[in-house]
């Protein structure tokens, strides 16, 4: 299942395509599915390796607990 065009993850993950990013972009949203034909994690911690870079997408009140679970996968 695709996400709407104008939702900001899928925007952004189009930008990062469109302009030519040839690094690893990992996608996470509760939803899971899939963006761009990416397959979209349900969880921060069903990531692999920790990401060099974390672009957080969410309300508000969310925001600290995935700073702090990504800090604990060991992004810095």
């Amino acid at each position: 299942m695709g996400r709407p065009l104008h939702a900001v993850g899928a925007a952004v993950t189009r930008n990062l395509l469109g302009g030519g990013f040839k690094g690893e972009i990992n996608l996470v949203n509760l939803k899971g599915g899939e963006i761009e034909g990416r397959p979209v994690l349900k969880s921060v911690r069903e990531l692999k390796a920790p990401p060099d870079l974390a672009v957080i997408m969410t309300p508000p009140a969310s925001v600290p607990r995935l700073v702090m679970e990504l800090g604990q996968l060991g992004t810095r």
